[in-house]
């Protein structure tokens, strides 16, 4: 199998690290910013994060209004609170993400991609990654989100037009990030792609490490969709505590915020699904590749036996030895040469159903009560 010399596939492996930036591209900032003076531990990070948060949008709207004899509006207040736990958490799991993602490039695909197939890969994330793109499209949907959310808001709480302007920044960046993110988490599939060029263990494709990295990829930004999903149905609980004290377990029972039914079902049918459905891809292009070479694979081996097999009586010792080892190749071929991932793939399909379910089933409990 070839391998990509050390330009080529450190290249390849910068390229990645600088499009990760360490929060699988959270980062609005351009470049790799210097964090030699933050903590490298990926929890203290998002402590860090969420406390910066929690000092601008909560402590800060807090304060202020003590000068005016006002306190801020409890679903604005909650929702920031909310947004600071939330920004805390993702940063958290982007960074561990971030980790495992660049472990897998450089210790699993980088040393068994072919030099062509590692300047290909880097030319496309080139192209369908550059920092224009991923700006532009990432702000337009950060403020086509964040506008509606603060229509949303104000159908919840009326006019409170200076908090719920400070707020909506704070949400701007939290969708801002999160695009950048749905954006950039993309970037596997290019790997998934280029499988379809390279050669790969033809006795047991399944197990190829370069198959098996590109499947790690898949899998490593499969949980961390998973991990930012339970956090957006967090929030639901946080409405309910703009409406109601917390003195039942039926916290939902006068829970009725167009805020909520706009986040919860749009966030989750937009980032999950498509992050969902590159994974779903990139499985699609794994198999494809390891059917074919478990094809091509038994077809040579058919085709060696059958003229032996013709001849099966005038075989010597060697040429049955050589029949019976290409019949047991063959044969663990057929068994368990193929690629299975059933139950990550049913767990894909599983995630982006689980915000709206719990957006319909806040419906119907809703409901139930009037």
């Amino acid at each position: 199998m070839a391998r990509s010399d050390a330009s080529v596939g450190g290249n390849l492996e910068k390229r990645v690290e600088s499009l990760l930036n360490g929060c699988i591209g959270a980062n609005p900032l351009p470049g790799r910013p210097d964090r030699s003076l933050l903590p490298d531990s990926p929890l203290a990070q998002g402590l860090i994060a969420g406390l910066s948060y929690a000092f601008l949008f909560c402590l800060i709207p807090v304060v202020c209004l003590q000068f005016f004899e006002a306190r801020p509006e409890r679903h604005l207040f909650l929702f920031s609170v909310y947004g600071s736990l939330y920004f805390a958490w993702a940063t958290i799991i982007a960074r561990l993400t971030s980790i495992r993602l660049l472990e897998i490039v450089r210790n699993q695909i980088v040393p068994t991609l072919s030099p062509k197939g590692a300047t290909q890969v880097h030319t496309e994330l080139e192209e369908r990654f550059n920092e224009w793109r991923i700006g532009t499209v990432s702000w337009a949907w950060a403020l086509l989100g964040t506008g509606a959310a603060a229509w949303a808001i104000y159908r919840d709480v009326g006019f409170f037009p200076l908090q719920i302007f400070w707020w909506s920044l704070g949400w701007l960046m939290l969708f801002l990030t999160a695009a950048r993110t749905t954006f950039v988490g993309r970037f596997y599939s290019c790997f998934a792609k280029q499988l379809d060029e390279e050669e790969i263990y033809a006795l047991d494709p399944a197990q190829s490490i370069l198959v098996q990295g590109v499947a790690a990829l898949g899998q490593a930004m499969l949980v961390f969709w998973f991990g930012i999903l339970l956090s957006i149905t967090l929030l639901i609980p946080f409405a309910s505590l703009g409406d109601q004290e917390l003195t039942s377990p039926q916290w939902y029972a006068h829970l009725h915020s167009a805020f909520v039914w706009l986040v919860v079902p749009v966030t989750s049918l937009f980032s999950i699904p498509f992050g969902t459905l590159v994974y779903l891809n990139s499985e699609k292009a794994i198999r494809k590749v390891v059917t074919r070479t478990l094809r091509t694979t038994k077809l040579s081996v058919e085709q060696q036996v059958g003229p032996l097999f013709a001849r099966y009586k005038d075989l010597g010792e060697a040429d049955l030895m050589r029949v019976n080892g290409l019949s047991a190749i063959y044969s663990r071929l057929a068994t368990s040469g193929g690629y299975k991932s059933a139950l990550a793939i049913g767990f894909s399909l599983l995630i982006p159903v689980i915000g709206p379910a719990t957006a319909v089933a806040k419906f119907i409990l809703d409901h139930q009560k009037h």
